[in-house]
């Protein structure tokens, strides 16, 4: 079958072209820019389409003879989903069956969050599209922790909340299972990994592992907006992480879900396994 990967550069995305890759899939890779995805994306057999989700023409030629699409909530769009209603659209006039959607965790509990509510503008779109659909609910993503670590110091607005981080490796196994087999079908999953806990606990786990000190430093949400905008983050995006990390702040707990290890028939990626693998990246953000 062909698959169309969409937000093929991100997080996630990227991870699930790769491993499409690496199982001799042959994806079809929809990128803004050839040059960025040929040094996200390793070499091997996939087909490269470029365009933009916000062109519909550029969508329904790479959509020709796809069976499944994998797409995510775009945050840069925030209200407007005119780029999912593209995917959509292109979907039906090419004939593909299922979109697989990337939404966030927990859309359920903060209703009047701006960022849920883009969320769940899209969840809500796709759901009444006709087509198959299955919706991946992510926790935080290990990953950030690589930009997060610096000079053995992770500084967050996140008090003392505590959330069950998933590696993006898992997050992008789940999707290719969904958009691979059409039993996940009009399925919402809540992806996590194997443990809780807080930022405290994230340090003293790279510590362990790397065997040099990392501190966790609670910073005031506002020291954050400053540093942010000093940076030249535009005003959306700050109030949005303020926002996402508001719940942070207020003590919420993510406990871990057991959706990724039902699906993949194996235990999810542990924070002290990704450093583990990534050891020389946090040997480096931890001097001694």
């Amino acid at each position: 079958m062909t698959i169309l990967v969409t937000a093929a550069t991100g997080n996630v995305g990227k991870e699930i072209a790769k491993q499409l890759v690496e199982a001799g899939d042959q994806p079809r890779i929809f990128v803004r820019d050839e040059s960025k995805a040929k040094t996200m994306i390793p070499d091997g057999d996939y087909q490269l389409a470029v365009g933009d989700v916000t062109d519909l023409a550029a969508l329904e030629s790479a959509m020709q003879g796809v069976e499944a699409v994998y797409t995510a909530v775009l945050d840069a769009y925030r209200e407007d989903t005119t780029y999912l209603q593209n995917i959509i659209t292109a979907a039906k006039n090419a004939g593909t069956k299922r979109i697989v959607l990337m939404s966030a965790f927990k859309v359920e509990a903060y209703p009047d969050m701006p960022f849920i509510q883009w969320h769940n503008k899209a969840e809500s779109e796709l759901m009444e599209s006709g087509l198959d659909w299955t919706i991946l609910r992510p926790d935080w993503f290990m990953q950030n922790f690589l930009a997060y670590v610096k000079e053995g110091q992770l500084n967050l607005p996140m008090g003392s909340g505590k959330n069950s981080f998933i590696d993006t490796q898992d997050i992008a196994a789940v999707a290719i299972e969904a958009l691979k087999d059409s039993k996940h079908a009009g399925k919402a999953y809540s992806l996590s990994g194997p443990e809780v806990m807080d930022h405290h606990q994230v340090a003293e786990t790279i510590t362990k592992v790397t065997g040099r000190p990392c501190v966790f430093n609670n910073i005031d949400p506002q020291l954050i907006k400053q540093g942010l905008e000093a940076q030249g983050y535009e005003e959306w995006y700050v109030n949005m992480y303020l926002d996402i990390t508001t719940p942070m702040r207020a003590g919420d707990v993510r406990t871990p879900q057991p959706d990724v290890e039902q699906i993949l028939n194996r235990k999810p990626v542990s924070l002290a396994e990704f450093i583990e693998t990534n050891k020389t990246h946090f040997l480096d953000a931890c001097p001694e």
